[in-house]
């Protein structure tokens, strides 16, 4: 779900509310952007290139979404997060 898509000067922005459901898997990813995440609800393993980070509600994590990276449920309870992409050009 889109939260807010505008481009600010040269810098595009959007907000995203993800909802990550237990179990759940995905190959990592690459983006054109620096990302932010904030921990709304649950528990949250983030995978960013050979680094792991334990993401609880209340925590935040601002990457370069240029290097591989991926969200891992590790909770039995759905985990929602507020990510903020920051696109440069």
């Amino acid at each position: 779900m889109h939260i807010f898509s505008k481009s600010l000067h040269s810098l595009g922005f959007e907000a995203v509310l993800l909802t990550l459901e237990p179990n759940s898997k995905r190959e990592k990813v690459i983006t054109d952007a620096w990302e932010f995440k904030y921990i709304l609800k649950g528990k949250v393993k983030y995978v960013i290139d050979n680094e792991e980070v334990i993401l609880k509600e209340g925590d935040s994590l601002y990457f370069n979404g240029k290097f591989p990276h991926v969200p891992v449920s590790i909770s039995d309870e759905s985990c929602v997060m507020l990510v903020l992409y920051f696109y440069t050009a």
